[in-house]
């Protein structure tokens, strides 16, 4: 109750700790199950992305049936899709300028959820968070295309507007790789 109540407080190192607490002393119990569930959450939101993604593996490697799977792979989509904006996103800056390692990851997470939980309540947003992924994929490839064009690499840029195309077919990106 108190780890919950420090969750709920957004007090998200104590709740952490706490849930620690219960998985150590009670590591075979109802609770310690739904401590690990919480705490892949309060990671999260405490902006530890690693510890969040390794609690969710854990989660899913030792709870494959649990009714709450959906979720956290849906959190696991979150804690991508958010280290992918990173500041620049927080400061409305252009992201796909930069490495787009972390909208693969949350792009493959999301489809993970939709093919495994088509039924969830999480499919939908995340079928809607996988269209942005997409687009900041295809705006990233963009990006590379007109860097060819500038160093006049024509048929680096070529191939890689091809690929735009073939790739991420209903990107806005896709109609000025077919200029």
């Amino acid at each position: 109750k108190a780890a919950h109540q420090a969750l709920e407080n957004s007090d998200f190192g104590t709740a952490i700790k706490r849930y620690d607490d219960v998985t150590t002393r009670y590591p075979f119990s109802e609770y310690s199950t739904q401590a690990e569930l919480e705490r892949v959450y309060a990671y999260y939101r405490n902006y530890q992305p690693e510890q969040a993604l390794v609690a969710a593996d854990r989660f899913l490697r030792d709870h494959p049936r649990h009714p709450a799977v959906a979720y956290v792979q849906y959190l696991k989509g979150l804690v991508n899709s958010d280290r992918s904006e990173g500041l620049g996103g927080f400061l409305k800056l252009d992201t796909t300028k930069e490495d787009v390692g972390y909208s693969r990851s949350a792009f493959d997470d999301f489809a993970v959820l939709v093919q495994k939980y088509p039924k969830s309540i999480y499919a939908g947003d995340a079928r809607q968070r996988m269209i942005y992924e997409r687009n900041r994929l295809a705006a990233h490839e963009l990006h590379i295309v007109r860097f060819y064009m500038k160093r006049r690499a024509y048929i680096a840029a070529a191939k890689r507007a091809e690929d735009i195309v073939t790739q991420y077919p209903r990107a806005p990106a896709t109609l000025d790789a077919l200029r």
